[in-house]
């Protein structure tokens, strides 16, 4: 496929299909989740070592890791940008899922998925803004900057089904 046909291509997803993957997704964390205990998130919360440490390295290294590759190996802008947004979010549900059936420590993970969350309001735009404006070697560049990055993360955990198109109507930039 050229690089140009990739930006071509367009997911669509209906309201069933997000339904049914939302359903799925809340029963499987159900289940892990009805292994745990209140004493297994107390021990993370009087040792936070670990999570700091894995916050660090998905905000801050896994990003810093990704530019450098995309410096590297220069891919279509598109695909620079897809790489550098996946780099910047946070992990989801599917961790905690992976590490409970792989015996792993599931409060941590469930606690670093809440915690990195609430942090990626703020990190994902900025590691947007700060790393994703390197010229890729087609041409291209991304640099939203941090006030419509901001806005446009919000807007998205706040009303995910809503269109792009009515962002700039609901909350307009200040000039």
């Amino acid at each position: 496929m050229e690089p140009l046909m990739i930006d071509q291509i367009r997911l669509n997803f209906n309201a069933t299909g997000i339904t049914i993957i939302n359903a799925a997704i809340g029963l499987m964390m159900l289940g892990v989740a009805l292994e745990l205990k209140i004493d297994d998130f107390m021990r993370i919360v009087r040792s936070p070592k670990a999570p700091l440490i894995g916050l660090m390295a998905q905000f801050i290294l896994l990003p810093a890791f990704t530019f450098l590759l995309v410096l590297i190996i220069k891919p279509h802008p598109s695909i620079a940008l897809g790489m550098m947004l996946v780099a910047a979010c946070p992990g989801g549900n599917l961790s905690n899922l992976l590490t409970y059936l792989s015996n792993g420590n599931s409060a941590l993970s469930i606690s670093m998925t809440a915690v990195s969350t609430v942090v990626a309001i703020f990190m994902t735009p900025f590691n947007l803004s700060l790393l994703g404006q390197p010229e890729s070697g087609h041409g291209g560049h991304f640099n939203p900057g941090p006030p419509e990055s901001c806005r446009c993360v919000c807007h998205g955990i706040s009303d995910p089904g809503d269109s792009p198109h009515d962002w700039d109507d609901r909350w307009p930039l200040p000039a």
